[in-house]
């Protein structure tokens, strides 16, 4: 499955799709995210629906997106500099 992360460091399972959904954002921001972080897969090939999109401008939060393997490292890198939020796809 997918997964989340939130600021506090809890790890939740994701329904796998290949839409990230303004829902799954409003969820990511109940910790007040500073950065928020979303691996599309190993191939890039999930993205985020316009709504989620537009969300995250609404909230003026960093958004850093990308294949899983290439953002995770940013992922570990920011974490414990920001509070940061992500979403991993985690196949294709």
């Amino acid at each position: 499955d997918d997964i989340y992360i939130l600021p506090s460091g809890e790890i939740k399972e994701r329904k796998r799709s290949h839409i990230f959904t303004r829902g799954e954002m409003e969820y990511l921001f109940k910790e007040e995210p500073e950065l928020v972080i979303i691996g599309k897969g190993e191939s890039a090939i999930a993205n985020l629906s316009q709504e989620a999109r537009d969300f995250i401008k609404e909230k003026e939060v960093e958004l850093k997106e990308g294949k899983t393997q290439d953002v995770k490292e940013e992922f570990n890198k920011f974490f414990s500099e920001k509070k940061t939020a992500a979403i991993f796809h985690l196949t294709c």
